[in-house]
């Protein structure tokens, strides 16, 4: 369980870039862990779509962020990554962009799932949320 809700604001957020970043992780396979993709009884097809929007995601974030910050993101996982992109000193645009990219690819990536699967990734987001 432990495991699962680290990975609901990375993953589903796909853009923790502003609240749980490691989306920003180059390389890993899928945005859904396995674990969590069980758990959703996600398809095969829900789950190439989800990670589709997670590459987007990246490469827009990839656009916003300098050289710089990416590199001080780079090989962290987890709350580090969290703790380097607090660190980043992000400009208010980029914060904005951040936003806006974060708001899009969550929307996307919601409007992949079923009703049910909104209502658990809901209560997931909020049990996370509470845990903070």
């Amino acid at each position: 369980m432990k495991f699962l809700k680290h990975y609901v604001g990375s993953a589903l957020m796909l853009a923790a870039v502003i609240a749980g970043p490691t989306l920003l992780k180059i390389g890993s396979a899928s945005a859904l862990p396995p674990q969590m993709a069980e758990e959703l009884n996600i398809t095969p097809e829900q789950q190439a779509e989800v990670d589709a929007i997670k590459e987007d995601t990246r490469s827009q974030v990839g656009t916003v962020l300098t050289q710089e910050q990416l590199a001080t993101l780079e090989g962290k996982t987890g709350r580090d990554r969290a703790q380097a992109m607090r660190s980043l000193d992000l400009s208010e645009d980029q914060r904005t962009q951040l936003q806006e990219i974060r708001d899009q690819s969550r929307a996307a990536a919601d409007a992949v799932f079923t009703d049910e699967q909104r209502a658990q990734l809901q209560e997931m987001r909020e049990t996370q949320g509470r845990q903070r």
